[in-house]
């Protein structure tokens, strides 16, 4: 089973989802894909701790009085982003400073099955294209981080590294109750997927992958 993760952080689930194929009775050559697998931890006076990447963009933000805040490109927290963005780039140096940490759990990392790699979302990899059987895209692809064009830009090249009749899984955890909604897709010949199977309430870009 050649498997796509996009958007592991840390890869705790990527482990888990490699764990749960081989304990089926299925070998696994799993490709587990992040914006950033290694990053920079400084500390911002009298604010917290930093976390950027190696050009000193923010990635996460510990605040002292038990604040915590990752990047959202749309909605309320927009404003926000663009003010940590900032103080993370003076903080850092771009990336100089700090301590560098990785990001990808070594449990993850050690596996002689799994390859971990540094990949955008929105960027295309020629050599992916129809490589993979299944390709999961988990707490990723959702309104809070991207617009509907880069959710359906995003689609458009998860569905072009699938093989032939591959399987998309899209998925979201709500944040408030802990229960998980997916969609299972399954690319057609036309080029358009169809639902295989739904969790919950299924994922709420499903409509985005189906138009």
């Amino acid at each position: 089973m050649r498997a796509l993760d996009i958007g592991v952080s840390s890869g705790v689930t990527t482990l888990e989802w490699i764990d749960a194929m081989e304990a089926c009775g299925l070998s696994c050559a799993m490709t587990a894909a992040d914006l950033v697998v290694h990053g920079r931890l400084t500390r911002a006076p009298l604010f917290g701790d930093v976390l950027t990447d190696g050009r000193g963009r923010f990635l996460q933000f510990a605040g002292t009085l038990g604040v915590r805040m990752r990047p959202y490109r749309q909605g309320v927290f927009r404003a926000a982003t663009a003010a940590l963005d900032l103080l993370a780039r003076q903080t850092s140096g771009g990336g100089e400073r700090g301590r560098e940490v990785q990001l990808v759990t070594p449990r993850l990392t050690e596996r002689s099955n799994c390859e971990v790699v540094e990949h955008d979302a929105l960027e295309d990899r020629a050599e992916w294209r129809g490589c993979f059987d299944v390709a999961r895209a988990a707490n990723l692809l959702n309104r809070v981080y991207f617009s509907d064009d880069q959710i359906r830009r995003a689609l458009e090249l998860l569905q072009s590294y699938l093989a032939p009749g591959g399987l998309l899984v899209l998925c979201r955890t709500d944040i408030e109750t802990r229960v998980n909604h997916a969609s299972i897709l399954r690319s057609q010949p036309s080029g358009a997927f169809e639902v295989v199977e739904r969790l919950g309430d299924g994922s709420e870009i499903e409509a985005l992958a189906l138009s």
